[in-house]
């Protein structure tokens, strides 16, 4: 399968996967009460569900697997980096993080920043990193500098949960945090290398579906799931960049 074809269907895959999960996410949600109490930060005014991070996830996930698989069956994989599949990890682990915490409200903020740290160190291990600063903008190779691998994990492990909990932050009006998260994968898809773009258009089919339901009035968020899923996809694919 031609690639740019790939791309277009992974993102339409992952567009109808979460179009027609979110209602079912919804009233499975309001049945068993995992809602979002309004407050001064958040724009709505009642309560509302908070777990639609679980539909973006299903098809951002379901739609990689699936490609994937197909790939390796045909001998054309796009997907040789094993930094797709790290970061693959990366985004299931904070979205499980996310999930928990939907799940179960008011966990301890400390316990939670310690999870994302000790989570993004894990990662950090398997190769995700940032390991260094390049000034290189004329060519010249002296002022690159690299970092020792303690320097190198603790700031890759602060540029993750920074940009997790930006996006989670920010998630208090309708449409915001999915649609500036959407409008970033658009850029990065255009800068990366092809085995991420899967990653990327995975990801805009899925917040493009949910833009439907999450624009004002939304009808669900996404929840610290969603938004640490987003979070995590962002930062990933800025340090491969």
């Amino acid at each position: 399968m031609h690639f740019i074809s790939s791309l277009i269907l992974v993102s339409l895959f992952s567009f109808l996967v979460t179009y027609f999960s979110t209602p079912y996410v919804r009233k499975l949600s309001l049945k068993n009460g995992f809602l979002d109490m309004p407050n001064k930060r958040k724009d709505h005014k009642i309560p509302i569900v908070r777990m639609g991070g679980v539909s973006i996830f299903s098809g951002f996930f379901i739609s990689n697997l699936i490609f994937l698989v197909f790939s390796l069956l045909s001998g054309n994989s796009f997907f040789e980096d094993k930094l797709f599949f790290i970061i693959l990890l990366g985004n299931t682990i904070f979205f499980l993080i996310g999930l928990a915490e939907d799940l179960k409200e008011n966990i301890d903020p400390f316990l939670r920043l310690f999870v994302q740290f000790a989570s993004s160190s894990l990662i950090w291990t398997l190769g995700l990193r940032i390991n260094g600063i390049s000034l290189d903008i004329f060519g010249n190779s002296d002022y690159s500098f690299l970092f020792p691998n303690f320097i190198s994990i603790t700031f890759t492990s602060i540029f993750i949960v920074g940009i997790v909990n930006a996006i989670n932050w920010i998630d208090g009006l309708d449409g915001l945090a999915c649609g500036i998260s959407l409008i970033s994968l658009i850029t990065m898809s255009f800068l990366i290398l092809p085995s991420y773009a899967f990653l990327a258009f995975s990801l805009i089919g899925s917040c493009a579906a949910f833009l439907r339901f999450n624009s004002h009035p939304a009808s669900i968020i996404m929840g610290d799931s969603g938004s640490y899923l987003l979070g995590f996809s962002l930062a990933s694919l800025s340090i491969i960049y």
